[in-house]
């Protein structure tokens, strides 16, 4: 800054000395400023500003001392439109600005009566091109008169304390600093432990806003949150609980769980002490009685009575055709497991009795015992003794098939022992399904619908390929629906007979293969069980060309009139446990242990 102006002081520093008791009034010209640096504008000494082009801004700063009034800043002389932004205390944008003139001429004024001492920032806009430009700054003061002196400014800028740099401003090269801020006065409030009832002194969430004073009281409890730079203080309480003494009450089961059996779900006499749940039904009717203030909560059961619709198959010429006459089995019994523990495994349907040794009470099962089942409950008419325990009998269970009619089987057909053909389960006439929330994984094609079936029986027939001709087939090992004879057709399926799949009557389809024969004794096996299932996305099927199956679909695989191993027909065997030995003949090397799958 001292440059721009020492041209022009130049010319008058003799006169300044040699006559100090004469005031002058001049004129000067401004070249540039900017907004952190502004030009000083001095009480009626006009600042001239030779030319501007349009959009084009000059910026000064001035002070205003105390008591000073009728604050007056002007412009004349301009050939065009040069508006005036006026600010206290710091530059701002013109159009966020506290005073200004913009009127369309090429005169403007701002005036102030009372104007606040302290330092202003004025902007000088051109609103159009402007030449000689004169900016007067005027105010009537209480204090002498006397010109104030020049001062040459030997800083442009300040470092103030708080890290901040200002420019100077008036005509002294003053150096204004900003003010620290007044802090603003936060009252004090009450936390969350504030109103809410307790048993014993809180000490947590005692305040959201300020500190918290100690403690007071043994109920109510009472404390202050204080509030800072003046801020008013919050008055908080917390309620003590009143703590009454509750008995514990346990869960009791009623009498309707003393190995009580039932057709449908008990309502009475559920639990004798506590609230009953909703019974839920599957082998057994269960619920749950649940304790109070604490008490434990009893599992409770009873038996479930079972309903089993027998099917009587059509036959062409009396019973042995469409399933075998049960023997007369005469068999010895084993141990196979302790109340609830234990269990056995097995193959084919056996006889489970249960009981001490002076009262036995027998049931059937198919191709394993589970322990668990070892109780009065799954034992209908069984009584609680000491010594009870499970025994299974030594053998299978065993009918006889009448002889069948001389069969189409191209050669290989082996010799059967007729009297000693395994029986299978009687199946369910219950719907066994209830609803699910599970859908599987999204966002994949790949869908799999499995069903695991049980050995429902043996029987010479063939509905689809001899259908309505008894004993006319090869040896069949079905499974699904046990009613299936060599008349059944998809609509006396649907309607009738139990089902060994999981699921109940849910599924009554029928599903058959070849039976097994042991060779060296002629005696069929009896399967340990059957997966069918339906696929789609699988080997490059697109979902979009699966189609609903039709009602009443048939599928035959394989033919009967082969004198050999079948290849290529989708059938495989295999080692279950271990997938090896995968062909079209059953493999002789799986481990012991393990089960020939096909």
């Amino acid at each position: 800054m001292l440059k721009k102006y020492m041209s022009f002081f130049s010319v008058f520093v003799f006169t300044l000395i040699t006559l100090s008791t004469i005031s002058f009034t001049f004129a000067h010209t401004l070249l540039h400023s900017s907004p952190t640096d502004p030009a000083p504008l001095t009480k009626g000494v006009p600042s001239v500003v030779e030319k501007m082009t349009k959009g084009t801004a000059i910026y000064y700063s001035f002070s205003i001392p105390v008591g000073a009034t009728n604050l007056a800043i002007s412009t004349t002389g301009s050939t065009g439109d040069a508006d005036i932004y006026l600010n206290k205390d710091k530059a701002r944008n013109t159009k966020t600005s506290t005073w200004k003139s913009i009127k369309s001429a090429s005169t403007e004024k701002i005036t102030l009566t009372t104007p606040v001492a302290g330092t202003y920032f004025l902007t000088l806009r051109a609103y159009t091109a402007t030449t000689n430009t004169k900016v007067i700054l005027n105010y009537t003061s209480t204090t002498s008169t006397t010109p104030t002196p020049i001062v040459m400014c030997t800083m442009d800028a300040k470092i103030c304390g708080d890290g901040t740099s200002v420019g100077r401003t008036g005509p002294d090269c003053q150096f204004v600093c900003p003010a620290s801020p007044t802090p603003a006065a936060v009252n004090g409030s009450c936390g969350l432990s504030s109103g809410v009832v307790t048993t014993s002194v809180p000490t947590s969430n005692l305040c959201s806003v300020g500190n918290s004073s100690l403690v007071s009281g043994t109920g109510p409890y009472a404390w202050t949150c204080s509030g800072t730079n003046g801020g008013l203080n919050a008055i908080c309480n917390a309620p003590k609980a009143v703590v009454t003494t509750q008995t514990q009450v346990n869960g009791v089961c009623g009498t309707a769980s003393s190995n009580q059996t039932f057709s449908v779900a008990p309502t009475n006499n559920l639990c004798s002490s506590g609230s009953a749940s909703t019974v839920t039904s599957s082998d057994l009717f269960s619920w749950t009685c649940s304790g109070v203030n604490g008490g434990t909560t009893a599992s409770c059961r009873a038996n479930k009575t079972v309903v089993v619709t027998p099917v009587t198959p059509v036959v062409s010429n009396g019973g042995g055709i469409d399933k075998p006459t049960p023997n007369a089995n005469t068999t010895s019994y084993s141990f196979c497991s302790s109340l609830y523990t234990g269990g056995c495994e097995f193959t084919g349907l056996r006889s489970i009795r249960y009981g001490n040794g002076t009262r036995w009470v027998y049931k059937d099962y198919l191709n394993g015992f589970p322990g668990s089942h070892c109780n009065t409950n799954q034992f209908p008419g069984a009584v609680s003794q000491s010594g009870d325990h499970c025994e299974v009998a030594d053998t299978i269970k065993t009918g006889t098939l009448q002889a069948p009619v001389t069969p189409q089987h191209g050669g290989m057909y082996p010799t059967i022992d007729l009297t000693a053909i395994p029986l299978g389960s009687e199946g369910s006439s219950i719907l066994r399904i209830e609803p699910t929330t599970d859908f599987g994984a999204s966002g994949s094609d790949i869908g799999a619908f499995r069903i695991p079936c049980t050995f429902a029986k043996m029987a010479f027939n063939d509905p689809i390929v001899y259908p309505g001709q008894s004993t006319r087939s090869h040896l069949h090992t079905f499974f699904g629906n046990v009613g299936v004879t060599a008349y059944s057709t998809a609509q006396s399926l649907a309607t009738t007979g139990n089902s060994t799949c999981a699921g109940g009557i849910a599924n009554r389809s029928s599903y058959w293969v070849p039976s097994i024969i042991d060779t060296a004794t002629g005696k069929p096996i009896a399967p340990s069980g059957s997966l069918w299932y339906y696929k789609t996305a699988y080997g490059g099927v697109r979902p979009a060309d699966v189609k609903a199956m039709p009602a009443g679909l048939r599928m035959i695989a394989g033919s009967m009139n082969a004198t050999a191993s079948q290849q290529d027909i989708g059938i495989h065997w295999e080692c279950h446990n271990t997938g090896a030995s995968r062909g079209a003949t059953i493999p002789t090397d799986c481990q012991v242990g393990d089960t020939v799958s096909m």
